[in-house]
């Protein structure tokens, strides 16, 4: 549906919270389900650490949180897939329904679903107040090109935790006309390694923990 005009991150839990009750955060992308042990990657800085075949999943290992003792982890991100005619088809809306709100579309912009996505998420920020962006992951589905990201494993608290995340899910799946069975994953991203690029680990991000 479109109407209405075109619309850092945490160190999460302590290690000594681990067993503490879950939180809504934790509640929401199911982090006490899966121990750290309970991965299928390994965790350790070797120059041949190779994440590109980490499964999508709908809980994230401990391992994965950002805490004291593990402060950059790599990088996942929690969203929905989607296709690039999907993002065109909306775009072609938006250009109908609110002329001027979205760039105007060539041929090279209707086939990037990096352009689209990008400037979808900006209107429905606008439109709800939410930072959605998009975000290069690995093991998408079939038929998908891009995911439209709800929050990062560095940046869930700073997203409002359980309550806007899930929001956020349901009204990208309506907007888009996303099958409402459709359920958002953990993907990992293609700049997995990028926290550890950067000495200030909070300039990274400013960067990337979206």
């Amino acid at each position: 549906m479109v109407s209405g005009s075109p619309s850092h991150a945490s160190d999460g839990p302590r290690a000594d919270e681990l067993d503490s009750p879950p939180t809504s955060e934790e509640q929401l992308v199911g982090w006490r389900a899966e121990p750290a042990d309970v991965i299928d990657c390994q965790l350790s800085e070797d120059d041949d650490e190779d994440l590109s075949q980490w499964q999508p999943r709908e809980s994230l290992p401990r391992a994965y949180l950002p805490t004291q003792q593990n402060p950059r982890p790599p990088l996942v991100q929690f969203g929905l897939p989607v296709a690039t005619e999907t993002l065109l088809s909306y775009a072609k809306k938006l250009e109908v329904a609110l002329p001027g709100s979205f760039p105007p579309l060539n041929a090279r912009r209707c086939a990037d679903p990096a352009f689209l996505a990008g400037h979808i998420s900006l209107h429905l920020r606008k439109q709800y107040s939410f930072k959605l962006w998009y975000a290069n992951a690995y093991k998408l589905p079939e038929g998908t090109n891009v995911l439209i990201q709800l929050c990062s494993n560095y940046s869930v608290q700073e997203k409002g935790g359980q309550h806007k995340v899930v929001e956020a899910v349901e009204l990208v799946k309506r907007e888009l006309g996303l099958e409402p069975e459709l359920q958002a994953r953990w993907y990992c991203d293609r700049r997995w390694d990028s926290p550890r690029i950067y000495d200030d680990i909070d300039v990274w991000k400013q960067r990337f923990a979206h």
